[in-house]
């Protein structure tokens, strides 16, 4: 049986990081070539076909975040 207060810290975190994420262009993947990362630890949060698809994940994530974790620190 999992520990789902470790999970819901996990996702907790992951969630902090996307509020820092940053899209970076990856020449060897060619069929999708725009990453998400965290600027924090490098953590890789997909990789999309357009930078538009990329740019919807963070939106995604971000708006995410907002609904479900209160960060009063940003």
């Amino acid at each position: 049986m999992k520990d789902w207060n470790k999970e819901i810290m996990r996702a907790t975190d992951r969630l902090a990081e996307a509020a820092a994420a940053v899209i970076r262009k990856d020449g060897k993947k060619k069929s999708k070539p725009y990453c998400v990362y965290s600027e924090k630890t490098g953590r890789n949060f997909g990789c999309y076909a357009t930078r538009k698809q990329a740019e919807e994940r963070i939106a995604q994530m971000k708006e995410f975040k907002s609904k479900f974790i209160n960060d009063d620190n940003e």
